[in-house]
């Protein structure tokens, strides 16, 4: 089983069960566990019926080291890429999803320990990136997990327990300060923060101005005032930036298979149709004309 399994009752779906792999260890410091894991090609779904039949009050913060994973909690969608932390609270529905290999060391923490309430912890998930502590629990997890066979029979392995406790703890709040502050950071650091939200959620059809407002804890309106002083056109950037991508994918030999509607479907745009428009409005050209010019060229 998974780590969060460990855990937390859920669904857990193999994309191949006919060759289940994976590779866990664990250590318990006091009340924290880390763990370290290589999975592959796995979805998990811990739903609400879950969570009241069986609740986990325990906060996991995972840090990826190779592959990625995909995360879905407080309806937000954070990517798990190496050296990123992302938080999960186990007493919240959830799910997620490894494509392919992943390897991550997970810290479980109780949540009755880290003393904060639930709307912090929510208001810290999409944060933990832009807080200054991030990158000193990266290195700490890292250091920690490499060092564990024997800290873990030392004496002082409770009172390593409490240090980790204290360590998440302060990064949650520092996170949960960057949500509630958001609004008053620099245009430039705020539409920075935009671009790479958009950018790590590009492929989704979903992705909306509602819903990057809501990932970074301002109203729509003050998202647009933002973006108008930046000369930042969102929606038709956002357009471009996925017809960038479309563009290169047509390009690559190896998805000479896929159709022009797969691809319009993997960079993010629902109709087909319309994306052929904008295509051809961007370029020139219908996206079959430009992969035929372009592996024209390419064929010797």
């Amino acid at each position: 089983m998974l780590t969060l399994e460990a855990s937390a009752l859920s669904y857990v779906f193999f994309e191949h069960p006919e060759s289940v792999r994976g590779r866990f260890e664990a250590w318990t410091f006091g009340q924290v566990t880390l763990f370290r894991s290589c999975i592959w090609d796995l979805r998990v779904v811990r739903t609400a019926r879950h969570v009241d039949t069986a609740p986990a009050p325990i906060l996991s913060l995972i840090l990826t080291q190779f592959g990625s994973g995909l995360y879905e909690q407080y309806g937000d969608r954070l990517i798990g890429r190496p050296g990123r932390l992302v938080p999960l609270d186990l007493n919240v529905p959830y799910r997620i999803c490894w494509p392919g290999e992943c390897r991550a060391l997970t810290l479980q923490v109780p949540l009755e320990s880290l003393c904060l309430s639930a709307e912090t912890i929510r208001l810290a998930a999409p944060c933990l990136p832009v807080s200054p502590m991030h990158d000193l629990v990266v290195n700490y997890l890292v250091v920690l997990a490499d060092s564990s066979d024997e800290l873990v029979a030392g004496p002082a392995s409770s009172a390593l327990g409490d240090a980790c406790t204290e360590l998440v703890r302060a990064l949650l709040l520092s996170a949960a300060r960057t949500g509630t502050d958001v609004a008053a950071l620099p245009d430039a650091v705020l539409l920075s923060r935009v671009r790479r939200y958009v950018l790590e959620h590009l492929t989704d059809p979903e992705l909306c101005p509602e819903r990057i407002a809501r990932a970074q804890h301002i109203s729509v309106r003050y998202l647009y005032k933002v973006c108008g002083r930046g000369e930042l056109s969102l929606e038709q950037w956002i357009i471009g930036q996925r017809l960038e991508r479309a563009r290169g994918e047509l390009a690559r030999p190896e998805s000479g298979y896929r159709s022009i509607a797969a691809i319009a479907r993997i960079c993010g745009f629902r109709d087909p149709s319309h994306f052929t428009r904008r295509f051809r409005a961007a370029y020139g050209m219908a996206p079959s004309e430009w992969r035929r010019a372009v592996l024209d060229r390419s064929a010797p």
